[in-house]
């Protein structure tokens, strides 16, 4: 129940500070966020029509960015750490845009030395060989192309993860004050002050719980009491 409650908290705050870029937002709330949107947008969203999963996207990227550039802040960096993470994963990705354009290339080389082989009139063997060198170079750029984007975009993930996931800077710092998420004893004294969080509010913390408070303390229990 605290998880679906804390998914609830972090869904409406999320959109309610839809595009605020501004101030603080706790690592709890940031990480319930991503407990629905990570799942959602990697399997679920999926499955829906196509143009509804793409305005699903769209609808939550922006409170998506705006809760990274707050958790960034909350833990005392700037939000532009979120624009190196972006430029980061375009270079990672970059070489294999590159090694899948020159596929192409190559591909389209390759049916050019095809059709001249068979303007030529070649052997069968050579022909043969010409489609097993198209084959293997298209199967072996995108393989590589493959490799070099899983490998960026997993390391710029694990820099994401590591980054976000430290801890609150206590107090205030240049970006606001700390948010009401940054613990969870913090939320109740903020909804209770009267509680303290650290004692259980169904005992009066002016009974000493050790001792059975049906029996008088000034009477000794080992005596049978007046008669």
């Amino acid at each position: 129940m605290a998880i679906i409650a804390g998914v609830q908290r972090a869904f409406l705050q999320g959109f309610k500070n839809y595009a605020v870029f501004s101030g603080r937002t706790g690592i709890h709330d940031f990480w319930f966020w991503m407990l629905w949107w990570w799942p959602w947008m990697a399997v679920f969203n999926h499955w829906l029509p196509f143009g509804l999963d793409l305005l699903i996207l769209l609808g939550t990227l922006l409170p998506t960015l705006a809760l990274m550039v707050r958790r960034l802040h909350d833990t005392g960096r700037s939000g532009y750490w979120l624009l190196a993470w972006i430029g980061t994963n375009a270079l990672a990705v970059l070489p294999a845009l590159l090694v899948t354009i020159s596929a192409f290339i190559q591909l389209e080389l390759s049916q050019v030395t095809i059709e001249s082989l068979l303007n030529e009139n070649a052997g069968e063997a050579e022909l043969d060989q010409a489609l097993d060198n198209l084959g293997l170079g298209y199967i072996a750029a995108f393989l590589v192309a493959g490799l070099l984007a899983v490998a960026g975009t997993i390391g710029v993930l694990i820099w994401q993860i590591v980054m976000l996931a430290q801890p609150s800077e206590p107090g205030e710092n240049r970006y606001g004050p700390p948010p009401a998420d940054t613990a969870p004893a913090a939320t109740a004294a903020a909804t209770h002050p009267s509680i303290d969080p650290s004692i259980d509010p169904s005992i009066d913390p002016s009974i000493d719980p050790s001792i059975d408070p049906s029996i008088d303390p000034s009477i000794d229990p080992s005596i049978g009491g007046p008669r």
